[in-house]
């Protein structure tokens, strides 16, 4: 018998367009809780950024220094002393939350996209 199941001629360049935009360091659903706290708020001190985004200041501290060595926040005070500064989301940073919660929507079915009962 044979399968009724019809392959784009180029899967892989249909792969990567729907992975296009996503980002790896944004897989963490820390590093995006924090992105999309601060997409909002622009700037936050630790203990209200921790709050609202529903993580803990240990899991703060964690995930803090990785969105700042890829240049999506930056600090008042260089020295990497969190709970004394105000951690702000940089252009950088909204780019890759904006490019990173496009694809994800790409990914998933909309409304009337999906099956009904």
């Amino acid at each position: 018998m044979a399968s009724n199941l019809i392959l784009p001629p180029e899967p892989e360049r249909a792969r990567n367009s729907l992975m296009k935009g996503r980002d790896s360091v944004l897989e963490d659903h820390a590093a995006l809780a924090v992105l999309s706290m601060l997409s909002v708020l622009e700037e936050a001190a630790l203990g209200l950024l921790a709050r609202t985004s529903g993580l803990s200041e240990a899991e703060m501290t964690g995930i803090l220094p990785k969105l700042r060595d890829e240049g999506y926040l930056s600090t008042d005070d260089p020295s990497g002393a969190w709970e004394s500064t105000v951690i702000r989301i940089t252009p950088r940073g909204r780019d890759a939350y904006r490019s990173h919660t496009a694809a994800m929507r790409r990914l998933l079915p909309g409304p009337g996209d999906g099956d009904r009962d």
